[in-house]
């Protein structure tokens, strides 16, 4: 990491935060955080060709907003913090990985907390952007990132201390993984992970006085739901600058709620792969068109986890395919997504939700998906 980086493009920024909020009356519960990461990119795989050499650095900047209580979700969360984050990483080895840019949307849990001191596990997913990406020629060493715009799951586990009204002293264990989900070769992706310490600033904090612990009562469903999901997804051609092939996903779940902030899905989810056909017909496998469609075509189990956030989730999945095709991957899957909630009726009961999932088998992603669904 070089140093006039930090000092000239870093510091001043923060500066300048903390004098606009030391002049005006800031929104309650706001806080900036600004961190230091050090890490290590992990080897993911056989495949993946670069040696690590040097260490990871990052410097980031979280816009956050404690959570006090105003909406029923985030009482049943332990009022939970929700923020975005700017982050800048300097990867090891520079002159093949390069450095990236990335802002995404976060979701802190408290699950420890005392008076001066909580514990929270964070988690968030957006877009990265990368300098330095595979390019034939200029740089073909880097097999791992195909594309510039990527995108990124970050998990965190963190600590804060307060040693003021207004500061405290942060810390964390973190796993970021950066992808473009197979829409450009090559695509094994970077996992990287990194300590970090850090700074956080208040101007106008929550009180205890300020929470609001009142629930209504609010009775829990026993009503058995369903979901219907319509998602696609791209792929590249299993060489560079190949064309681009769908994925048609389609998944029908029954549900049922746990609590007013969790629901639990389980059902089946059927795939049909463009790529995986187009690439039986050039290479001469199985010679009846019925038998590649088949085995263009993945059947899986799946079970879901769904954490409710108002009219917004985060979304996990973990599945088990039930067929064998061609060029299946590992019989387990993961995906994580997030949707947006489109209430139907009076009665709301009926929803329409748009989603984006991440589709990965081990640590490699296979693809990102945009969905439509509707749940009744």
């Amino acid at each position: 990491m070089h140093w006039n980086t930090f000092k000239l493009g870093f510091i001043p920024l923060i500066l300048f935060l903390y004098s606009l909020t030391l002049s005006a009356q800031a929104r309650k519960g706001l806080l900036f955080e600004q961190g230091l990461h050090f890490g290590t990119v992990v080897k993911h795989s056989p495949n993946f060709i670069p040696e690590i050499t040097h260490p990871t650095f990052g410097l980031d900047l979280h816009f956050n907003q404690q959570t006090y209580g105003k909406k029923s979700y985030q009482k049943h969360h332990r009022y939970l913090q929700c923020g975005y984050l700017f982050k800048y990483i300097n990867f090891s080895n520079r002159a093949i990985f390069g450095s990236a840019i990335s802002f995404n949307p976060t979701y802190s849990f408290i699950f420890l907390r005392k008076e001066k001191f909580h514990m929270s596990f964070r988690l968030g997913s957006g877009l990265a952007y990368f300098n330095k990406p595979f390019h034939i020629t200029k740089n073909a060493s880097n097999n791992v990132i195909g594309s510039n715009l990527n995108a990124m799951v970050a998990f965190s586990l963190g600590a804060t201390w307060k040693f003021s009204d207004y500061f405290s002293l942060i810390g964390g264990s973190n796993f970021t993984h950066y992808s473009n989900g197979g829409t450009t070769q090559p695509n094994l992706g970077i996992n990287v992970a990194s300590f970090s310490l850090g700074i956080q600033y208040s101007p106008n904090p929550v009180q205890e006085t300020d929470y609001s612990f009142e629930l209504k009562p609010q009775p829990l469903s026993k009503k058995i739901g369903f979901d219907m999901l319509f998602a696609v997804a791209f792929h590249e051609s299993g060489v560079p600058n190949g064309p681009l092939y769908p994925t048609y996903i389609h998944s029908f779940l029954v549900s049922k709620l746990l609590n007013p902030v969790n629901r639990f899905h389980l059902g089946v989810e059927l795939e049909y792969s463009t790529s995986t056909l187009q690439f039986m017909n050039h290479t001469g496998q199985f010679e009846d068109i019925r038998q590649r469609r088949k085995n263009a075509t993945r059947l899986a189990l799946v079970a879901s986890d769904e954490i409710l956030l108002g009219n917004a989730s985060l979304y996990f999945s973990v599945g088990t395919y039930l067929s064998r095709s061609f060029l299946q991957p590992w019989f387990l899957y993961a995906k994580l997504g997030t949707r947006y909630y489109i209430p139907l009726g009076e009665k709301k009961t009926k929803r329409l939700h748009l989603g984006i999932y991440m589709k990965a088998h081990q640590f490699t992603a296979e693809y990102y998906a945009f969905g439509l669904g509707f749940a009744f």
